[in-house]
């Protein structure tokens, strides 16, 4: 049976681009839109629609179509957001920021599912009021408790019982954890 116009038998999912420019020997640099296409195949994978916001758009007042946002990964948050300055190996994108910070009050004011990777993480922190160390490797152990170096073993990503992103039922996608 077909859907009517307008329609999606899947659920949207709404997930920002950031900024980037693409650099070509002899050409001039181009800006553009960029978002791994990890995160679209991901999303495709388990039957989610990606819905691809740039950066600077202005923010839809009524996202009632959307089913759940992704947070994707990318540069560094602005640390003047979590009451720092930024250090010298600090490298913020103040148009992720802005659409992002949007985004994920949005997405908590709605109670929208919500997937926050990397980034995507660091920018729900800091939306909740938390902060951030800027330089993990100046902070993160070198070895774990025994002396050896930290477990690289990866979390498996699993749908929880909010069947909204869960289509078809029962299907958990894999995803290495950051």
């Amino acid at each position: 049976m077909a859907s009517a116009v307008g329609e999606t038998p899947h659920p949207l999912v709404l997930v920002p681009t950031q900024a980037a420019t693409r650099v070509e020997p002899g050409a001039p640099d181009r800006p553009l839109q960029a978002l791994n296409r990890v995160y679209v195949a991901a999303l495709q994978s388990v039957g989610l629609v990606p819905v691809l916001l740039p950066t600077l758009s202005h923010l839809p007042e009524d996202l009632s179509f959307v089913s759940g946002l992704l947070l994707p990964g990318g540069p560094d948050v602005e640390p003047h957001r979590y009451g720092q300055e930024p250090g010298p190996s600090t490298s913020p994108d103040a148009e992720s920021d802005q659409m992002e910070f949007a985004l994920a009050s949005w997405a908590l004011r709605t109670e929208v599912p919500l997937l926050a990777i990397c980034r995507g993480l660091h920018v729900l922190n800091v939306a909740l009021g938390g902060t951030l160390h800027q330089d993990l490797p100046e902070h993160w152990p070198r070895t774990g408790p025994d002396g050896r170096p930290p477990d690289p073993r990866r979390p498996r990503l699993e749908a929880g019982t909010d069947r909204r992103l869960r289509d078809p039922p029962g299907q958990q996608p894999a995803s290495p954890g950051h």
